[in-house]
């Protein structure tokens, strides 16, 4: 990355020890510069055409704030794999077509790495909470309660990958108990 960003002028590589990913996510849209913020997490992976489909959403439609698309759950190599959970949420928006009831029952859009969105949005409506699990779910809830609008490209153009160290995959009992009211 160094190499790349001393190539590319555009391009910025900044580094800080751990502060969780809401941190990271917060400060990379704080040194942003360009009109538009796509964030993929390290372990999952775009297709070559999924930022030209999100950006073109957003050329039709100006009053589009955030652009998810479906996604493919891939293991550790890359392979599909079947979630159950993901296919029932699918399922639960085309059958109701209403997203804010949809991710209240479940998060389809599953993750940051399906969000793109217009930089001055988070300015709007501020970034990402300090929640360890939910922190993309908050913000998808709280771009749509602020009147804002997603658009869903329904054409899988994330691969989000699952693999054992997953946070959301921590066993409950080793997970930070501040907020958390399991069973």
């Amino acid at each position: 990355m160094r190499a790349l960003a001393a190539q590319k002028p555009e391009v910025v590589f900044w580094s800080h020890p751990n502060q969780g990913a809401h941190y990271t996510l917060n400060a990379a849209i704080h040194r942003a510069k360009g009109e538009f913020v796509a964030i993929l997490n390290s372990d999952d992976a775009y297709h070559p055409e999924r930022l030209a489909d999100c950006l073109q959403v957003f050329r039709d439609d100006p009053g589009v704030a955030v652009v998810t698309t479906a996604l493919n759950v891939v293991d550790e190599q890359g392979d599909p794999i079947h979630n159950r959970w993901h296919e029932r949420g699918k399922a639960f928006y085309r059958e109701i077509g209403d997203l804010s009831l949809a991710l209240v029952n479940g998060n389809l859009l599953m993750t940051t790495s399906n969000i793109c969105a217009r930089r001055s949005l988070f300015h709007e409506i501020g970034c990402f909470s300090a929640l360890r699990y939910a922190h993309d779910l908050e913000f998808f809830l709280g771009v749509l309660a602020r009147g804002k609008r997603i658009h869903f490209i329904d054409k899988p153009l994330v691969d989000y990958r699952r693999h054992a160290s997953n946070t959301i995959r921590e066993e409950v009992p080793n997970a930070p108990s501040r907020g958390w009211r399991g069973r």
